[in-house]
Parts: C-alpha cells; structure tokens; sequence
C-alpha cells in the first residue's frame, strides 16, 4: 500500500512539472529572447542526436559558446522582426556558422568577437 501511494505521489509530481515545463515553454516562446534560448537548445539537441555514436560528426562540429549562439540568434530574429515589418523577404532555409578548428582554442578562451572587440583588445584571428 505505501509504495502504490509512493508511486501515485511520483505520478502526480512529474505531472506537475510536465505542466509547470509546458507553461514555461508558452512563455519562452511570448519574447525573442526566450525564442533565442529555445532554438538554440533545438540546435544542440539535434547536434547531439546527430554525433551520437557517429565520431565523425562530434570530431568536426562542436557546440562552443551557447551564450554566443543565443546572443546571435536574439539578433537574427530582432532582423526577422524587422524584415517581416518592413515586408521584406524573411525567410530563411538554412543558417550555419563555419570557424577554422585553428581558430577554436582562442574562440574557447575569448569567447565570438565582433572585428570591433577583437581591434579594441588586440585580439587577431587567425586566417
């Protein structure tokens, strides 16, 4: 009788928190920002699926600075916004940002820099 009121007990929370996951979810997807975070966890998610078990994919592509990648995607759909506004063409197929795995270390340790930071802080790309 306990553990049958343990699980039923269990049962109710996860449900809860499915609900509680839900409404936050309608409430991310009310502002860009919260747009931004759910896509970029999208993308992770699905590079994640992709690289499981495939050494190829986890060698070559890697995930480095989600707070960059959010960042940068805040901004995409502020565009988005303003495209759609100004009825200009908006959509977009595919997206993608390609570094040189020589420029990873620095990218790592310094973080996506605008042209403008990496001048301001005598930061050089390697080309």
């Amino acid at each position: 009788a306990a553990a049958k009121i343990k699980q039923e007990m269990h049962e109710e929370w996860r449900q809860e928190v499915e609900e509680r996951k839900e409404q936050e979810n309608e409430k991310m997807n009310d502002h860009v920002d919260g747009k931004a975070y759910m896509f970029v966890e999208c993308v992770l998610e699905k590079h994640r699926e992709l690289s499981a078990g495939n050494p190829t994919i986890d060698t070559l592509t890697s995930a480095v600075a989600r707070d960059d990648m959010v960042f940068m995607a805040i901004k995409m759909l502020h565009l988005h916004e303003s495209f759609c506004s100004d009825l200009k063409p908006s959509h977009v197929d595919i997206g993608y940002h390609y570094t040189r795995p020589e420029n990873m270390d620095r990218i790592r340790t310094d973080g996506l820099m605008t042209h403008a930071e990496r001048t301001a802080q005598s930061v050089g790309a390697l080309h």
